[in-house]
């Protein structure tokens, strides 16, 4: 070989081995790869901290990639090939608004040295921010009052005698004095006492007595209370709501008590209409049964959808007696598997609400169209 062709020959060499020697990547290590911010406030802002990675090795070292283990921390790194004896870095930024509580997030930064992958974490706690007056108070009343909710939830109440009370804080954040007033009456089953004239940062009650014998009915009922402010020229009108779930409660009975007791049994829970046209009227049957020592009221059965309509043969099932509940569904604009819900009300002290589904999958009549029930 001549002199030529052997120096060209290293000249080839010299520039392919950085290459070869870059796959087989370096050795490096991170000054530490936990850190622990302590307790922070959620308002204080976001939280970096620089982890330190040194290359131990005698080749040019790369951070190929870093990822969270969440959207909530965000990672950077060091883009350039890090020299032998030199140092890169990888940051994390951790963002606390909105997370108050405990926190442990990793971030795993992928190399082409050896390891292939090394895993960093963070740690804190954050405390949360003090709630403004808008945060603790988040529905407005007008005129400035604001209060918690303007859905009042009173819970359970018994159809047959109970009664509940139940009173909720109104502040007024506004720079004038606010009172409010009914627009209109209330159901006569409750009763609402108003605060007085609220100054600026002045706080009153709004309360609320039920009485669920008065309401007669079932289940899930919401009432409206029509508002308005005085004091304010022009006034102005808001609502809040009062929610109540009208049932009797389950009892835990002792043997005896339960072989005195009426007792419910149903031939099914579910009605499955199958396949049906829509456009017409359907009707089903349950039949309940009183298994029970003395006679079994049935209170209500309360569809869950105005295209049910019920029917009892009976509303009172002697010791051994059955009823007949009819369901008839209206499909009227129904397409397709179609489900809905029914509540029954009895006096079984063991089981005083029971759940009733009824079902069906409905197709247009020959040679019909039909819309779908929005």
């Amino acid at each position: 070989m001549s002199l030529v062709c052997t120096e060209r020959l290293a000249i080839a060499l010299a520039a392919l081995l950085p290459c070869l020697a870059w796959g087989q990547g370096s050795t490096y290590r991170f000054g530490h790869t936990e850190h622990h911010f302590g307790t922070v406030k959620e308002e204080g802002g976001d939280l970096r901290h620089r982890f330190v990675v040194y290359n131990t090795g005698t080749l040019p070292l790369k951070l190929l990639a870093a990822n969270a283990s969440c959207g909530c921390t965000s990672p950077d790194y060091s883009k350039a090939p890090i020299a032998p004896q030199d140092s890169g870095y990888v940051d994390v930024v951790y963002h606390p608004a909105g997370r108050p509580g405990p926190f442990k997030k990793d971030v795993t930064v992928q190399t082409d040295g050896q390891p292939s992958a090394t895993r960093l974490l963070i740690s804190g706690q954050v405390t949360p921010k003090p709630l403004s007056p808008e945060d603790q108070y988040p529905d407005t009343l007008g005129g400035g009052l604001r209060i918690i909710s303007r859905y009042l939830n009173l819970g359970d109440v018994s159809p047959l005698g109970g009664k509940a009370e139940a009173s909720f804080e109104v502040v007024n954040m506004g720079s004038q004095t606010v009172g409010l007033a009914l627009a209109e009456p209330t159901g006569p089953w409750m009763k609402v006492k108003l605060p007085g004239p609220l100054p600026p940062m002045g706080r009153g009650t709004l309360s609320i007595r039920y009485n669920g014998k008065a309401r007669k009915d079932w289940g899930y009922v919401t009432d409206p209370i029509r508002l308005k402010t005085t004091g304010l020229s022009p006034e102005r009108r808001s609502e809040a709501f009062v929610t109540v779930n009208l049932q009797t409660p389950a009892q835990a009975l002792t043997p005896e008590q339960a072989a005195q007791a009426p007792r419910l049994t149903l031939d099914r829970t579910e009605l499955d209409f199958g396949r049906c046209f829509t456009a017409q009227v359907y009707t089903r049957k349950f039949v309940l049964r009183n298994t029970g020592a003395k006679p079994l009221a049935l209170y209500a059965a309360k569809p869950g959808c105005r295209c049910l309509r019920i029917e009892f043969t009976s509303q009172k099932i002697a010791p051994g007696g059955t009823a007949e509940l009819y369901v008839h569904f209206d499909a009227n604009g129904y397409l397709g598997p179609t489900a809905k819900a029914i509540s029954l009300f009895t006096a079984d002290p063991a089981n005083p609400v029971v759940s009733l589904s009824v079902k069906g999958d409905f197709t247009p009549a020959p040679g019909k169209k039909a819309a779908a029930v929005e």
